[in-house]
């Protein structure tokens, strides 16, 4: 498996203590937290999402890497955040809740693949291979970390 691509930057001017705060995300950001939390379950905001917070950017999709079941917890959280449900892609996973007045937002999820890194790995630009734990946007005054192993930040 090879790591994503477009790397402009070497990956040694990723600053290690960057960070992201739950104000730098959409209000369904902090619902969706508290649903994963309290099942105990891991999430992530992966690709897109991060890129659009770390560059102040309003955002469209919200894209999930989970630990658990996405044909289980898709229909749940489409309930909790009064979307929609939709199986995007079954053979890998994949489920879109479908929000808003004009049915145009969506939030994707996916299974993680392995661990966070692992699945980062997979992603097709280094820009994309960036995630920031949902737990950590709750309970942290001082920001969750982004994890960003392949240097995205610098892209």
């Amino acid at each position: 498996m090879t790591p994503p691509q477009l790397r402009m930057s070497p990956p040694s001017e990723v600053e290690p203590n960057a960070t992201l705060a739950l104000s730098d995300f959409p209000r369904t950001v902090a619902t969706m937290g508290q649903f994963f939390d309290a099942r105990g379950e891991p999430a992530y905001l992966v690709g897109g999402v991060v890129r659009d917070a770390l560059l102040g950017r309003g955002m469209g999709d919200i894209d999930l890497a989970i630990g658990s079941d996405t044909d289980e917890i898709g229909p749940e959280l489409a309930a909790l955040l009064g979307g929609r449900p939709v199986s995007l892609d079954a053979s890998r996973g994949i489920v879109r809740i479908v929000t808003g007045e004009s049915q145009e937002a969506a939030i994707d999820i996916g299974p993680l693949a392995g661990d966070i890194r692992t699945d980062l790995g997979r992603r097709d630009f280094t820009l994309d291979a960036m995630a920031v734990p949902i737990s950590d946007l709750l309970h942290s005054e001082a920001g969750a970390p982004i994890i960003d192993p392949f240097g995205g930040r610098c892209d």
